[in-house]
């Protein structure tokens, strides 16, 4: 349950620093970012153990 609400809180706020970055015209990287990658790859691993 930790996992779920810390993940969520994470994409909340990658969500709206895109939004922040996009109304200021600051270029934001995507979902090929090497860092939202592999904490991704991570939590995925950690949920499927």
């Amino acid at each position: 349950d930790l996992i779920d609400k810390a993940q969520t809180v994470l994409v909340e706020n990658r969500n709206l620093v895109q939004r922040m970055q996009s109304s200021v015209g600051i270029p934001f990287t995507g979902e090929d970012d090497d860092a939202f990658t592999n904490f991704n790859q991570c939590l995925c691993s950690f949920m499927s153990a």
